[in-house]
């Protein structure tokens, strides 16, 4: 689902303002910009010239190597992409194409626009310096789904995702992981609201499984792991320490007629 920061950063290729290129194109001979050297290029411009540069309205075709590398259609300023267009460039992959519709500064998209993967992803939404930034719905071929912040091509800030396994989550992102506070439901029906880091549950949560046991707790590593308390279905609560979601330790039992004992476990089983 977060494959779009790589598509564009490989779209991009024709804008890495860092290095300046030109190539000529064939017929008007005037010229291009590029972001890297490349070796006999064939590039083709339809549209106007100004100062020995492509310039205006039109379609740019580029091709090496006797195949075609991608096609600009729109608006061209001193030989960059600038204005309203559509850029389509082949896949890393090298397995069809991605299209870009957007409007471009300085050869990079910018503003609102969508993105249109090879592999069947569809960003809609803001584009800084060419890259997913702002807010944007991301969708992919498996079902998955994202609506929220993006930052530098990823999730990133506050937002909602389902995905193709059928897990729903609402909460933080940060570099397109769960991340900070959040809810998520998974496909079983299980639900768990609390702390996330790098995807996992971890700090203090509450799990609640489909058979009406409650965790409530510390997390870490995506399981009950610290101090915490178990209510299991039938009315009896355990409080402790949990190890790997075992009870671990001396623990407080608390049974459904409200009488309590401490008993002493160890790896989930009861020793004392």
């Amino acid at each position: 689902m977060l494959a779009c920061a790589a598509v564009l950063a490989s779209t991009a290729a024709w804008a890495d303002e860092t290095t300046d290129h030109w190539v000529d194109t064939a017929i008007s001979g005037c010229s291009v910009w590029s972001s890297k050297p490349v070796e006999s290029p064939t590039v083709t411009w339809s549209g106007p010239c100004a100062d020995g540069k492509v310039n205006g309205n039109g379609v740019l075709v580029w091709m090496e190597d006797g195949g075609l590398v991608g096609t600009y259609t729109g608006e061209m300023l001193a030989g960059k992409f600038q204005g309203a267009g559509v850029l389509v460039v082949a896949a890393e992959s090298g397995d069809g194409f991605n299209k870009i519709s957007a409007i471009f500064n300085e050869g990079l998209p910018a503003g609102v626009g969508t993105l249109e993967t090879a592999d069947g992803q569809k960003f809609e939404g803001e584009f800084t310096n060419g890259f997913l930034e702002g807010h944007g719905v991301l969708t992919g071929p498996d079902g998955s789904l994202y609506e929220g912040q993006f930052k530098d091509g990823k999730p990133e800030g506050y937002g909602y995702a389902k995905t193709a396994d059928g897990q729903t989550y609402l909460g933080e992102f940060q570099a397109g992981e769960f991340e900070g506070d959040g809810m998520l439901l998974h496909a079983s029906g299980e639900f768990y609201i609390g702390g996330f880091v790098d995807g996992e549950a971890e700090g203090f949560g509450r799990f609640e499984e489909t058979n009406g046991a409650v965790y409530q707790g510390r997390f870490d590593d995506g399981l009950p792991n610290g101090s915490g308390t178990y209510f299991a279905p039938d009315g009896t609560v355990l409080q402790g320490t949990f190890t790997n979601q075992k009870p671990d330790g001396l623990v407080l039992v608390t049974m459904p007629d409200g009488t309590q004992r401490t008993e002493t476990w160890a790896n989930g089983e009861k020793v004392q």
